[in-house]
């Protein structure tokens, strides 16, 4: 690693990250502060309505990723600055591709090594290889609505690997049935229904009389029955999707494509890691980063992404664009979610 001087070419882009190649205007710090503390914001507020508005729950994660593209180009364009020098570009698409690949390949063994030793060896689950681990009802069943015993309403979520009806303690009916491998369950006001998630399962879920709603999950969507839903492989495809075109892309288009150049604007020194020309920005991105994972859902633990984000910062700097870091997010969450099937069902 040795300090250069600024203004020396980053990354093979024939510029230095994040200049446009002519002087920039108003204040990279001002800049960064302000679209941060909007994303950070919004965030907050955005997680703060989803408690209570389930058209918010319901799509909050998209909500989210909207407000981090707005932003930072909206910002760009009232600079008219161009994305494509803040490498919101395609432009050496091969190379990102290869460098994300490497990237990837390279942090299976280490990361589920490392998973192991702590859920595994220091937290003491032990795992449990298999497929059917991997398994999933759809997305709107996952997670345990708070406070579902009380009130009226009729929930239905996955909560580990069992399926549970709950209808609150004010429901009055009519009862609902559940079908699931063909072992019927029925639902009386207050009662709860559990069944084991059987292999390949089918689930059908129908009124006894007439058709009351449901609320499916921790963000308790709406539906009405006949609802159907299967237990298996296919979710992997939804996630995936989300993970990069709702998650992934907004966030770097957010902290790497905006927030880490503006930042390198202000901060000049430089030094050289691994063949990337990287400066106080990519910290502080990452310190960002992390605080900015906490606007939803607080707790320390979520600072940990400090140090994935340090990675995607290095691949913005080493290929000058954000495609790589977009795929090896991306590609880390999948990895993280597959792991950790094996030790928490």
């Amino acid at each position: 690693m040795r300090a250069t001087p600024p203004g020396e070419d980053v990354g093979g882009t024939g510029r230095p990250a994040g200049l446009t190649g002519r002087e920039p205007v108003g204040t990279p710090l001002r800049d960064a502060v302000v679209v941060f503390a909007l994303a950070f914001s919004i965030t907050f507020a955005l997680g703060r309505l989803a408690t209570g508005v389930p058209l918010v729950a319901e799509n909050l994660v998209g909500l989210v990723g909207l407000a981090f593209l707005y932003l930072p180009l909206r910002a760009l364009a009232w600079r008219r600055e161009s994305p494509v020098d803040y490498g919101v570009t395609t432009r050496g698409g091969v190379v990102g591709l290869k460098v994300a690949t490497l990237t990837t390949l390279a942090l299976i063994v280490p990361f589920t090594l490392g998973y192991h030793l702590f859920h595994g060896v220091f937290l003491g689950r032990p795992p449990s290889f298999a497929a059917d681990r991997l398994r999933r009802f759809s997305e709107p069943l996952e997670g345990r609505p708070v406070n579902a015993e009380q009130g009226a309403r009729l929930h239905l979520f996955v909560e580990g690997d069992r399926l549970v009806a709950l209808a609150g303690r004010d429901y009055p009916g009519p009862p609902v049935e559940l079908e699931l491998d063909s072992a019927p369950c029925r639902l009386e006001a207050g009662e709860r229904c559990a069944t084991i998630v059987q292999r390949g399962g089918a689930l059908r879920v129908r009124a006894a009389r007439e058709a009351p709603t449901l609320h499916l999950g921790r963000h308790e969507v709406r539906a009405i029955p006949p609802i159907e839903a299967r237990h298996g492989f296919a979710w992997w495809w939804t996630f995936v999707l989300i993970q990069l075109g709702l998650v992934a892309l907004p966030e770097e288009v957010l902290y790497r494509g905006y927030l880490q150049p503006k930042l390198d604007q202000r901060f000049a020194q430089r030094w050289w890691v691994l063949g990337a020309q990287v400066g106080p920005g990519l910290f502080i991105t990452a310190a960002l980063f992390a605080v900015g994972h906490m606007a939803i859902e607080p707790g320390p633990y979520r600072l940990a992404v400090f140090f994935p984000a340090l990675l995607f910062g290095w691949l913005r700097a080493r290929t000058g664009s954000i495609l790589a870091p977009v795929i090896v997010h991306a590609a880390a969450n999948l990895l993280i979610r597959a792991v950790s099937s094996f030790y928490y069902p």
